[in-house]
């Protein structure tokens, strides 16, 4: 309901943009409206995308997943997405609720990511959450530096 697209709007300012992409049309309706009232409706670009498919053809510096991996059906495939869309230096925020994902389900949801060329970068602490940061692995990128 844009809780996150309004805080990331507010960090990148008007110079930057942010992506609201949902399956519910009225859920980017409420992001929007809510947008609007903290004055950075200008900076969200809603989006709405299919179950199998984001749809979204931009390059991104960061890419939040939170709390919604563990109900995608084609995991490997949305990790596949996700690293299109991902610049080389760009990171990709994965969060997980403990309630509903156990331990190995998250591995399993990691694994997916690697499978798609993705690292695990860290695992910061989130409250209720299980957590990673994803960067694209040099085998994808070509680049030789180290990500860090």
């Amino acid at each position: 309901m844009g809780f996150f697209s309004i805080a990331m709007a507010k960090l990148v300012g008007n110079g930057g943009r942010v992506f609201a992409v949902d399956l519910q049309e009225k859920m980017l309706n409420i992001t929007m409206k809510r947008a609007g009232g903290a004055g950075v409706a200008q900076i969200i670009r809603p989006h709405r995308c299919r179950h199998d498919d984001l749809g979204l053809k931009v390059q991104a510096d960061f890419i939040l997943a939170f709390w919604m991996v563990h109900e995608v059906r084609d995991r490997l495939g949305f990790f596949r997405q996700l690293r299109s869309n991902l610049t080389n230096r760009g990171k990709i925020f994965v969060a997980e609720p403990k309630l509903h994902v156990s331990a190995t389900s998250f591995e399993k949801i990691i694994s997916a990511a690697g499978q798609a060329g993705l690292l695990v970068d860290s695992n910061p602490t989130v409250r209720f959450s299980h957590s990673a940061v994803l960067i694209p692995s040099r085998a994808q990128t070509g680049n030789r530096a180290v990500y860090k």
